[in-house]
């Protein structure tokens, strides 16, 4: 028998909060825990603020610097089912109540790798950039057609990165490039 079930209460909503709260990480949490796991040498900038012609500001969810090139990881706040093509303008996240478009991310990140090859190529030529969209562990990405951008969930970004074997840089390169990253950095 419950002694104080004021106390039962307050610890059953408490629990409930801790549960539904692990639920709710969104992806760039996600990417962020898993970027934690890497076993390979890395430095790793988050919210990261690139100015392009013109003034337009393009914000960056990770840039991940690795011995195999550079990963512009753009985490996709979008959550339900995931329906899209590279060349469509907007895709569409299908929820239980509703639709909702937003834009096609894949779009956006192929914008980003001249861009940064722009500061890439000061400290050494021909660095891979490797753009990548990913969305939450939660969501079903469904009918999604890219032929070189991968769009992924978080819990498959570790063997994404793996999968790239061949060192181009070394951690000199890695580091002095991490320091450059110092200069590009802006507030909206």
């Amino acid at each position: 028998m419950i002694k104080d079930p004021a106390s039962f209460i307050g610890f059953v909503i408490v629990i409930i909060v801790v549960v539904f709260k692990a639920l709710r990480i969104n992806a760039s949490q996600q990417v962020k825990q898993n970027l934690y796991k890497l076993k390979s040498y890395f430095k790793a900038r988050s919210n990261f603020k690139l100015r392009a012609p013109k003034d337009r500001l393009y914000k960056i969810s990770y840039v991940l610097i690795t011995l195999s090139g550079v990963f512009l990881i753009h985490a996709e706040e979008q959550s339900g089912i995931i329906n899209g093509d590279e060349n469509d303008k907007e895709w569409v996240a299908k929820r239980s109540l509703r639709n909702k478009n937003f834009e096609n991310p894949i779009t956006f990140v192929k914008k980003l790798p001249p861009l940064f090859s722009e500061i890439t190529d000061k400290v050494k030529k021909s660095i891979p950039i490797y753009p990548v969209v990913v969305f939450n562990n939660r969501t079903k990405i469904s009918d999604i057609t890219s032929s070189d951008v991968p769009v992924i969930k978080a819990k498959d970004l570790l063997d994404y990165i793996n999968s790239f074997e061949k060192d181009v840089l070394e951690k000199t390169d890695v580091n002095v490039l991490y320091d450059q990253l110092k200069e590009y950095r802006f507030d909206f």
